[in-house]
């Protein structure tokens, strides 16, 4: 059933404006993740989020909490970088800074 949803989302993302799109695929990420067991997929959804829109809190959170859970270390301090080259200032940059020196 779940599995339906989510190929139904999908099938519907080209008639999508960008906001639109940007929640169908957190809802497909949702559902590949927490109803589907699929955590690799879900990975791949909350990238093409970022696609749609590069600073996407939700979909970078997803992505931290995933690549942690997955020990994709790689993965997770590439993104720890991006978050800390793209924040807004030095104070926000500064956590994602010191997990990056702690690895």
């Amino acid at each position: 059933r779940h599995a339906e949803r989510v190929a139904l989302h999908r099938a519907a993302l080209d008639y999508r404006n960008d906001k639109e799109r940007l929640d169908t695929l957190h809802t497909i990420a949702h559902l590949e993740r927490s109803e589907l067991k699929e955590p690799e997929k879900a990975i791949e959804t909350y990238r093409a989020a970022l696609d749609v829109d590069d600073n996407d809190a939700r979909a970078l959170d997803a992505l931290t909490e995933l690549y942690g859970e997955l020990a994709k270390d790689r993965d997770l301090a590439d993104l720890y970088l991006r978050r800390a080259e793209t924040a807004p200032n030095g104070e926000q940059a500064a956590p994602y800074r010191l997990t990056l020196e702690r690895r």
